[in-house]
């Protein structure tokens, strides 16, 4: 038995067959997550949504208003990766190989993340942007139209991570992933250091 879970996705087009509309809901439990499909709606990103200053294969911490605990420890800080990976510390992959999803990657990565993990560039022409936004005692980290690799093609998807700072829960929800993309899509959590697949 895995401390990790993930599902992997050859292509955007089969991520979209699986992932759009859906949503994961993962509730501590044991040491670990329990993870259920459902339990999450997309929540808009309201006028005070801050938009993070990310570039292509870029991440960056965003402050919580209160301490945050997930399996094995605990954050003040999540750090965003623009290609949909949310780390509890900063990940140490480096921005090449953060661009292609890789589950021995996910499995070696030395911080505790979350992941819907895919080649975002939020710096291409038209594309939107990543945005934040604490309500309630929730952290909402939005992918809000951002575009894909490869350039030149219009290829948005929407995505979102809440995190119930209180509780702990964690829900990812998509509401709409593109269909015209190369890139691999790898959805799960893995925390810090060697997991077994």
């Amino acid at each position: 038995i895995s401390d990790s879970f993930y599902a992997s996705y050859a292509t955007s087009s089969a991520a979209n067959a699986v992932l759009q509309g859906n949503s994961i809901t993962m509730s501590p439990a044991n040491g670990g997550y329990d993870v259920s499909s459902g339990g999450a709606t997309f929540v808009t990103p309201g006028a005070n949504a801050v938009v993070l200053a990310l570039g292509d294969d870029d991440q960056i911490a965003v402050a919580l208003s209160q301490g945050f605990a997930y399996p094995g420890g605990s954050t003040a800080s999540l750090y965003v990766h623009s290609n949909g990976i949310i780390g509890t510390t900063a990940l140490s992959m480096s921005p090449s190989s953060s661009a292609v999803p890789s589950i021995t990657a996910m499995l070696a990565e030395a911080t505790s993340a979350f992941y819907s993990w895919h080649d975002f560039d939020p710096t291409e022409p038209g594309s939107g942007s990543i945005v934040t936004e604490e309500l309630g005692g929730t952290l909402y980290v939005t992918w809000n139209g951002v575009e894909s690799k490869p350039l030149g093609i219009a290829n948005p998807s929407t995505l979102q991570f809440q995190f119930e700072l209180a509780t702990g829960i964690v829900r990812c929800v998509w509401p709409s992933i593109e269909t015209v993309g190369t890139g691999e899509w790898l959805v799960g959590w893995s925390p810090g250091g060697a997991s077994v697949d």
